[in-house]
């Protein structure tokens, strides 16, 4: 079994693979970090041997970074001195971080405006649907007095 957990809270184990098939010299699981917030995790890797004792390595501190830049330490200036003859100070390169790519839109995301436009569909669905059925229950009056007649 393979699984993984947030490292700052309680841990609650999500699976990542699961099987009872032995594997030897290959992938135990794939682990798809787009799907989950960025920030550190555990992993946890938990085997069962024949004699159904069970083995089990966690490894903490993994960190995700999907979505947030990653921070690079700027060093400080210092001063060269070159056998006495002269003294330098070094330029500092700034190093430029890479630009994040937009996401696409979410489709299941839930705005005001989809909400309210869901509602007066439904409401104008309502409307004409008992619209029918008025029409309808007063088509059938009207053809009952006639029979009556």
């Amino acid at each position: 079994e393979v699984a993984f957990a947030y490292e700052s809270t309680t841990l609650t184990w999500f699976p990542l693979n699961q099987g009872n098939q032995p594997v030897k010299k290959g992938i135990l699981a794939t682990w798809k970090t787009s799907t989950i917030a960025d920030g550190r995790y555990r992993l946890r890797v938990r085997v069962i041997l024949t004699d159904d004792s069970v083995v089990e390595i966690t490894v903490p501190g993994l960190r995700v970074r999907n979505y947030t830049p990653i921070e690079t330490s700027t060093p400080a200036p210092t001063r060269l001195v070159y056998e006495g003859l002269y003294t330098a100070t070094p330029a500092i390169t700034r190093t430029t971080r890479p630009t994040p790519t937009a996401l696409p839109l979410n489709p299941a995301q839930l705005t005001l405006v989809g909400w309210l436009g869901s509602l007066a569909q439904g409401v104008l669905f309502v409307i004409i649907l008992l619209g029918l059925l008025g029409i309808y229950l007063g088509l059938r009056s009207l053809l009952r007095r006639r029979k009556m007649r």
